[in-house]
């Protein structure tokens, strides 16, 4: 067979217009019965993932800003009851999106605010690494799978820290 035929047939076979007279070396014909498969297996292949792709509905990008956040129809959001750091932080921010998140904080406990998150249209504002081990350890399966986004955006929380330890006098 030459060049040619073999041209033919495969782009006969590729716009699904077989070729009429089909090859009659037991190589040429072993050639397109796969390509005739494999050109199944492409095509139905390519045609689901099309219709996967056009039937379901596009998820929007996630907030990861509070000016986002405020953008949000019928958003809430809150703090534990703490009132340390991040509720001074809050309080006394110049910046117009963070003293607009401040009006609209919700004091809540932790349980109540991450039920909330869970149905959807509430956001938990609290401490990086506190968010993080607590959707870890429980909202994510063993696949690695949570329904719980947490933002991007890192907010600095200037506020300073102090901590207490017995004074040894006694050092040998």
């Amino acid at each position: 067979m030459s060049l040619g035929s073999s041209l033919f047939y495969t782009t006969g076979l590729l716009l699904q217009d077989s070729p009429f007279k089909l090859p009659t070396a037991i190589t040429n014909q072993m050639l397109v019965g796969w390509w005739c498969v494999f050109s199944i297996l492409v095509g139905t292949m390519y045609r689901s993932s099309l219709v996967a792709h056009l039937s379901l509905p596009t998820k929007g990008s996630p907030v990861e800003t509070f000016e986002q956040l405020l953008v949000q129809d019928g958003w809430s959001w809150g703090l534990e009851p703490t009132y340390g750091a991040e509720w001074e932080w809050f309080k006394s921010s110049t910046t117009p999106a963070i003293k607009d998140i401040f009006q609209g904080i919700e004091i809540l406990d932790t349980e109540a605010h991450l039920e909330r998150v869970v149905r959807g249209g509430h956001a938990l504002l609290t401490w990086k690494y506190h968010i993080h081990n607590i959707v870890a350890s429980r909202y994510t399966d063993t696949r690695g799978y949570t329904p719980v986004h947490i933002g991007r955006v890192e907010y600095f929380v200037s506020t300073g820290y102090g901590w207490g330890f017995r004074l040894v006098t006694d050092i040998t």
